[in-house]
């Protein structure tokens, strides 16, 4: 699943481009697989029981319910000391900071479930795949003028 969505969103694009920029590709690829590896990750923990009953090999499963809380905060950690670091050395432009909410909005969805400030259900389904939507509409606003900075 989460190769389909760097296939989708960062590999796609590129047959439409002439001139590719591959720090600022690899960095976009590192976005999405770690935003989706999250999502689905996280998911996979919402489905714990079930998948105790019906057996299939998930990560959480496999690692374990703690380790795979560890991977996962080490995983938005690492994307986000790289989304802020790749325009300090030239490799993309001020968006990467942008996409940061999406991340820090990620990160409270972590941190709902784990504190159990919300349980699985629609509501904390809507706000996991939300950041999708908002990583769109931040880079939507990124495009209007006067936006950059």
């Amino acid at each position: 699943e989460t190769f389909a969505w760097v296939g989708v969103v960062a590999i796609l694009p590129l047959f439409e481009s002439h001139q590719i920029l591959w720090p600022a590709e690899i960095i976009a690829i590192l976005y999405v697989i770690s935003t989706s590896y999250i999502r689905s990750a996280l998911f996979g923990i919402f489905q714990i029981q079930g998948d105790l009953i019906a057996g299939p090999e998930t990560l959480p499963m496999t690692l374990g319910e703690r380790k795979t809380w560890l991977l996962l905060k080490i995983t938005l950690a690492a994307c986000a000391a790289i989304l802020c670091a790749a325009p300090l050395l030239g490799f993309v432009g001020s968006l990467s900071y942008l996409l940061l909410f999406s991340l820090l909005s990620l990160g409270l969805c972590l941190m709902a479930y784990e504190n159990r400030w919300l349980h699985p259900g629609i509501a904390l389904e809507a706000l996991v795949e939300g950041n999708f939507f908002l990583a769109c509409l931040l880079a939507l606003l990124w495009q209007v003028p006067g936006w950059h900075w």
